[in-house]
């Protein structure tokens, strides 16, 4: 009785908008503090790395790692990173499209277009900087701790990039990170397989 009563269709109703409303104050308060620090230096630094986690210099890092794998024969990583970035991108597309959320209206340093949950950019962070680190660790095991901390600190960054220019609220980021990771766990999962299955 007293979970159908908690289950109840009153009772979650309730708990949702306790829920959207705690999220909403959490996601306005910390675009606000970070604001709180912009000037237009900042905002030129932010706008570089937004950039690094999907637009042009992403396009060229991403361009220089595969022309580097095809070099080195790599065959396998090449299609599991393929897979992986390839997927990421749709997943993002999927996930904006499911849930609709528009992007913060309240100022934009830079315009940007479609939805807003969860951060393409978070997500994409993720998907490419998690499995170079993870590549490149396997050849120098020294390395290991050092990529791992780049490849978190760089994704951090990248998600906080797109709080600071207005658009993205910090749950979306905090999704895409979510989800990149997931997605990011499965495609090495998949690689190490592929290689112990030699297909």
């Amino acid at each position: 009785m007293p979970i159908q009563l908690f289950l109840s269709p009153q009772n979650k109703l309730a708990w949702e908008t306790l829920f959207n409303s705690t999220m909403n104050l959490f996601d306005d308060s910390f675009i606000w503090l970070i604001r709180y620090f912009s000037n237009p230096g900042s905002d030129k630094i932010m706008i570089a790395i937004s950039d690094i986690g999907f637009g042009t210099s992403y396009i060229v890092m991403v361009g220089t790692a595969f022309l580097m794998l095809i070099y080195l024969k790599r065959w396998r990583e090449i299609g599991a990173s393929a897979i992986c970035l390839a997927g990421g991108t749709i997943l993002s597309f999927l996930l904006k499209t499911l849930f609709h959320r528009t992007r913060p209206e309240s100022f934009f340093v830079v315009s940007a277009t479609g939805f807003s949950f969860p951060s393409g950019h978070a997500l994409a962070s993720i998907c490419f900087y998690g499995m170079a680190a993870f590549l490149i660790m396997r050849s120098i095991a020294s390395w290991r701790w050092r990529l791992a901390f780049a490849a978190v600190i760089i994704s951090v960054a990248v998600g906080v990039s797109r709080i600071y220019l207005g658009v993205h609220y910090p749950s979306d980021v905090i999704a895409g990170y979510a989800a990149g990771s997931m997605w990011l766990a499965f495609c090495i999962s998949l690689l190490m397989w592929w290689e112990k299955a030699r297909v």
